[in-house]
């Protein structure tokens, strides 16, 4: 609509000026030259709009396209397990599960029980770092809570109090240790270095309801982490 109206006008105004100025004879052509200017007009306007926004060494290698365009295949939810490793072990695959049976044969990486979790979206921290640009983000901090409904059936008489010194020596000594999480599909995402951990014991207000252990564990990062397909069942 808007090339419409400019044409008008200009067909108008080569009408007028071609008359006071020129003639009638002159008219055509006039109108012919402001014709060819109205057409040229949107080229040099998209010429500006299409500028680059920063220079050619700036300019990132595009991520590989992620979907086969045939649909969405949904992800599932959950997270399965824990781990949490010493803070000198490192793996020379994550992906070989016999470095996580030696690991643990070792004594090197030690898993939770089954577990109630769930990693929600992240908190970010945004700030203003240039007087003409809007806040960029400038920190993350992301969180994995859960609910461990576990008991001790490892000491006999069902007396013991393994779950307790378990989340005890994580929490009382967190920077020695690093973290990891299994999910329910097979990903394990970490080892997550320099994270916390807030556990504590709940006791509902009747023998019909649960005692279980409540936590958080965060972690701070602006990027996602890019988990890995282990299968660690059965192992962890």
């Amino acid at each position: 609509m808007k090339t419409i109206f400019n044409l008008l006008f200009l067909f108008v105004v080569a009408l007028v000026l071609s008359s006071v100025s020129f003639g009638i004879d002159a008219a055509p052509a006039f109108f012919g030259i402001l014709l060819i200017a109205s057409y040229l007009q949107p080229s040099v306007q998209s010429g500006v709009l299409q500028m680059a926004l920063c220079p050619s060494v700036c300019a990132p290698e595009l991520p590989v396209n992620y979907s086969g365009g045939c649909g969405i295949v949904a992800r599932p939810g959950g997270i399965k397990k824990f781990a949490f490793l010493k803070c000198d072990f490192q793996f020379t695959d994550i992906t070989d599960t016999q470095e996580w049976i030696d690991g643990i044969a070792n004594g090197d990486i030690v898993g939770s029980g089954l577990v109630l979790a769930q990693k929600p979206k992240g908190s970010f921290t945004k700030k203003r770092i240039a007087s003409c640009e809007p806040e960029a983000v400038v920190g993350g901090e992301k969180t994995v809570t859960f609910q461990d409904f576990n008991s001790d059936t490892v000491t006999p008489g069902g007396a013991g109090t393994l779950l307790f010194d378990f989340y005890n020596a994580i929490q009382g000594q967190v920077q020695n240790y690093r973290f990891a999480f299994y999910t329910c599909d097979g990903f394990v995402y970490g080892p997550i270095d320099d994270f916390q951990i807030e556990v504590d014991d709940v006791i509902e207000d009747n023998n019909t309801g649960n005692a279980f252990i409540d936590g958080t564990i965060t972690w701070n990062n602006i990027l996602m982490i890019s988990p890995v397909k282990v299968n660690l069942d059965g192992i962890l």
